[in-house]
């Protein structure tokens, strides 16, 4: 299935592939690159390719782009991973992992350094170079030596790439998405939502977050092309989509929340933008209207999928004219899935009412990687349904087929559109800050309710606030840097439970 992909990409010919920094890069170019790379490889470490996964810490860019390329013509699996990992999962992944090299575009990355120290082989490249420019070093002899065990990267390798899901608790949890997985996504989103040829993609996500994967491949997959923003562009996203004619677009909602409170989503400011999906945290409508008067001949959806289930599976298209309740309903289901729902835990499942939503169809993954106990509690087979993902997730079934959001079952919750664990968070806190109790959740900042953020109140701490800030910040990625506060006491209702929105009333006059 591998090879659908490659030779869709080779058809492509003089299309244009890649948008980087005003510079155009063509499918032809883009193929003959990745061949090059697996020449200079060859030369360096043998025709052997040790090693069937490449960890790749980098920004988006042109290159980052050509090794996914070249993963999927060289059967390898590649493992995306954040510049903010801490060193120990790092040496987990090159420990348990079959790696080929770790790439890095930056030659003063610590992780490279890490990788280094195990002898890993590494490569890397520059900036404005292309990819078989990268250096590349074969690694040390013990690790050489270890490698000849590994398998040698092939087509027939169906995991396609393996993400994280959660890297913020040092026990991140990682999905392999297999070909398959990926084909069904990319045949359902050109069938859904008419993806052309003709249309320039957005690339905003980082790397590690799977909404980059909807990015670069439904644009390979359709010979379209892939517009990077680069990290030092992010504040002028309006400059952006207007110099590279941006037509389709894809970001979490405080991405849209940030344009509109920039004054870069003015009416009639994107005519050529023609289809938006906003997703990864609940959607807002007064959002979607903001960026429905901004880019009037845009369709606009809401977006709804977990990680497991290969980036999403159920979209709901905004009305202007319709009445939406606080948030967007999901939509309904495409690509062949369906959602049922578990009203309590002894119940049956049903395609009606509410409960807690599993999903089933041919995107659902079977296993977290390496990890046993959650795998245990998330993934299951049902004869009837096939292979079923346990979201978390309460979901009430309208009667017109739309599904609807209502809270979440378990400790998850989404900052800024990444999962991310209160009660592995609420656990580490108390242990640095030694404090008597400690709440983690999120909160709303600001008048129009668009701004998540994490909120972290410890009871009686015994370091200050500041001090606290700094060690979360060594061992959590930046996207989850909390607002702390310190109490004598929490608030209880009139039951003697904690009152969550006299505790959000108390501290966030501080925020």
């Amino acid at each position: 299935m591998r090879d659908k992909l490659f030779n869709t990409m080779v058809d492509a010919g003089e299309r244009k592939a890649v948008l980087d920094q005003g510079k155009t890069y063509r499918y032809h170019e883009l193929i003959h690159d990745v061949e090059a790379l697996k020449s200079k490889l060859a030369e360096t470490n043998g025709e052997r390719q040790y090693g069937t996964h490449i960890i790749m810490s980098a920004q988006r860019s042109y290159q980052s782009i050509a090794l996914y390329v070249f993963s999927v013509v060289y059967g390898y699996t590649l493992v995306p991973v954040t510049a903010e990992i801490d060193n120990r999962s790092l040496a987990r992944l090159l420990r348990e992992l079959p790696v080929a090299f770790f790439y890095a575009d930056n030659a003063d990355s610590r992780l490279l350094e890490e990788a280094k120290a195990h002898g890993c082989p590494t490569l890397v490249s520059h900036d404005g170079q292309y990819l078989n420019q990268a250096r590349f070093h074969a690694g040390d002899a013990a690790y050489q030596y270890i490698a000849k065990s590994f398998p040698m990267p092939s087509l027939d390798n169906r995991e396609l790439y393996l993400i994280f899901t959660s890297g913020s608790t040092g026990n991140p949890k990682g999905v392999s998405v297999e070909t398959d997985n990926l084909l069904n996504y990319l045949a359902a989103t050109r069938e859904e939502f008419g993806i052309q040829a003709d249309d320039i993609l957005s690339h905003i996500s980082p790397l590690s977050f799977d909404f980059s994967i909807h990015e670069i491949f439904i644009a390979l997959f359709n010979q379209s092309a892939i517009a990077v923003l680069r990290e030092n562009d992010k504040f002028n996203f309006s400059g952006y989509l207007k110099a590279n004619a941006v037509s389709v677009w894809a970001s979490v909602p405080s991405t849209v929340s940030y344009l509109q409170k920039t004054r870069q989503l003015q009416p009639g400011q994107y005519p050529g933008l023609r289809l938006a999906f906003v997703g990864g945290e609940p959607v807002q409508p007064t959002l979607l209207k903001a960026l429905k008067d901004a880019a009037p001949n845009c369709s606009i959806f809401s977006y709804y999928g977990p990680t497991e289930c290969t980036v999403a599976m159920m979209a709901c298209r905004f009305d202007p004219n319709n009445h939406y309740p606080q948030h967007m309903p999901l939509g309904k289901p495409f690509g062949g899935h369906r959602l049922l729902v578990q009203p309590t835990p002894e119940s049956d499942l049903q395609p009606f009412g509410t409960g807690e939503a599993y999903i089933s169809g041919p995107q659902v993954l079977k296993s977290y990687w390496k990890n046993p106990e959650q795998t245990a509690l998330r993934f299951a087979y049902s004869p009837e349904y096939g292979n079923l993902f346990r979201t978390g997730d309460i979901i009430r079934i309208e009667d017109d087929g739309n599904h609807v959001f209502i809270a979440r079952q378990d400790d998850d919750i989404k900052i800024g559109g990444y999962r991310f664990n209160t009660a592995a968070c609420q656990s580490f806190v108390k242990e640095k800050s030694r404090a008597e109790d400690v709440v983690v959740m999120s909160f709303t900042q600001g008048d129009a309710g668009t701004f998540e953020r994490l909120l972290v109140v410890t009871v009686n701490a015994e370091i200050s606030e500041a001090a606290l800030a700094r060690i979360f910040r060594d061992q959590y990625d930046n996207y989850v840097q909390p607002h702390f506060v310190n109490v004598t006491s929490l608030p209880q209702n009139r039951n003697g439970k904690l009152d969550k929105k006299a505790l959000i009333k108390q501290v966030t006059r501080h925020a």
